[in-house]
């Protein structure tokens, strides 16, 4: 076993010994019953997860949001070497990033899913840093290193697919250094709510009727998801096998930073533009942009222009959690 897996403070098994595709990569071990409860079924298959890699590349983003991240958290002339948790890695949008970032670190690319951590492996194979990152299935709410293990703990958007994220908050106070650092990218729920109140708009709309069957599900379907996602209660059998499970606000991590002691809790958004509602929407519907009608920008450009950037500070729909210990 490598050294860096040493800080697990529970038994770890090489995947290998049951399925030689997936050798190198550890784990406690976790039942079928487990991952399922946490995930949709495509990420449980080799072929599902080979699916989301061949769908979309997300590196380049990610190394911008880190690197703007480390910047805001003066963290950027940090020490090295490094030892370094990547909390989701799923198939290296953050862990590829990282390795660049700190060419001297040692970096734990953690994820619940194997079939991901396989084509991580796959990807990591033609790297010529493999050997300074280790493999780890590992549920996100299930952090048992020993305390003062990282430097740095980085997790992009996996905080909202969990039950209970404060227990992943918690074990961040306690396995950081004292002085590390834990960066997180997540949804939020004060410009979700706007974006809900926007969609609503063009769903009572006249030229509704007339859209691309694809938009109307689209629409009706975010607004839903977004409506029950408010809900602090994800006991509900609806969050079950569920992968967003959260919209959260700033008094969230607040509160909790000040729960487990960090000094310090940063909240930015993304998307420092001038227009964030227009470009979300564009994100999410990019491959049918072509197709939307003029209307649909008429009206979201409507909620741009009443809005200050201070406001769209505050009304954030994606952003950037830093919490120092």
């Amino acid at each position: 076993m490598k050294n860096i897996l040493q800080l697990f403070q529970k038994p770890l098994h090489d995947l290998g010994e049951t399925n030689p595709e997936f050798e190198g990569i550890y784990s406690p071990l976790y039942d079928r019953e487990e991952i399922s409860r946490f995930m949709t079924p495509h990420y449980e298959s080799l072929e599902g997860a080979k699916a989301q890699v061949q769908s979309f590349d997300l590196t380049k983003f990610y190394y911008g949001l880190i690197m703007e991240a480390l910047r805001r958290a003066d963290f950027t002339k940090r020490k090295q070497p490094l030892k370094i948790l990547d909390v989701g890695c799923g198939f290296g949008s953050t862990t590829f990033p990282l390795l660049k970032i700190f060419p001297k670190a040692e970096i734990v690319a953690s994820e619940l899913s194997a079939p991901m951590l396989y084509e991580l492996k796959q990807k990591l194979a033609r790297h010529k840093d493999k050997d300074r990152c280790h493999l780890l299935q590992l549920n996100a709410e299930e952090l048992d290193f020993k305390e003062n293990s990282f430097d740095l703990i980085v997790g992009a958007a996996i905080l909202h697919h969990l039950f209970n994220p404060e227990k992943t908050i918690k074990s961040c106070a306690k396995i950081l250094k004292p002085g590390g650092v834990a960066i997180f990218f997540e949804p939020f729920e004060e410009g979700t709510s706007l974006m809900a109140l926007i969609y609503e708009t063009i769903i009572h709309h006249g030229g509704f009727k007339w859209l691309d069957l694809s938009f109307k599900i689209y629409f009706r379907h975010a607004v839903s998801l977004w409506w029950k996602m408010k809900n602090p209660n994800k006991s509900d059998q609806f969050f079950e096998n569920l992968d967003d499970k959260w919209l959260f606000n700033r008094g969230y991590y607040q509160k909790y930073a000040k729960e487990y002691c960090f000094k310090d809790c940063l909240i930015y958004r993304h998307d420092e533009s001038d227009q964030p509602f227009t470009h979300l929407v564009q994100n999410h519907l990019a491959a049918k942009l072509n197709k939307m009608p003029k209307w649909i920008f008429e009206i979201i450009d409507t909620y741009e222009k009443w809005l200050t950037k201070e406001q769209k500070d505050e009304l954030i729909t994606e952003g950037g959690i830093i919490l120092k210990k």
